[in-house]
Formats: structure tokens, C-alpha cells, sequence
């Protein structure tokens, strides 16, 4: 499924409960997100850099880990 990216997470949003917990730059200009809803389910999408945005996997139990302090051990 691709689409204009406000639409995407409109539906997202919509259908799902959705909304963005991450987001990163890849290397090629693409930005990449994960929505998340309370009750677990998550899609991945890809914007490309012309503004379309396309679900790239999608599925349940969505965990958020938390964030490690600077300088501690794994």
C-alpha cells in the first residue's frame, strides 16, 4: 500500500489507532517510521523523498524497550 504520506497515517490512524513512536533518516533520503497503537499492533512505513509513502511490514505485540542511560553496560 503506498500513498501520500498524511494520508497513509491518516488511515493508520483511522482504522488502527496509530501513531508514530520512531523515526530515522536512511541513507538514500528515505524517511522511516513505526506507528504503534496501545493495544500493540505496529506498521513500518518508507517515505520516499518525493513525499510517497509505502507500508513496508506490519504486525502485533509491539514493545516500547526502554532507553538505555549514556554510559551504562549492556
Amino acid at each position: 500500500m503506498c500513498g501520500e504520506r498524511r494520508t497513509v497515517i491518516a488511515n493508520l490512524e483511522k482504522t488502527y489507532s496509530e501513531a508514530p513512536v520512531s523515526i530515522g533518516l536512511a541513507s538514500n533520503g528515505s524517511v522511516i517510521e513505526v506507528l504503534a497503537s496501545p493495544s500493540g499492533s505496529f506498521t513500518i512505513i518508507l517515505t520516499q523523498p518525493n513525499g510517497v509513502a509505502c507500508v513496508m511490514a506490519a504486525g502485533e505485540n509491539w514493545e516500547n524497550l526502554p532507553k538505555r542511560l549514556a554510559g551504562a553496560k549492556t
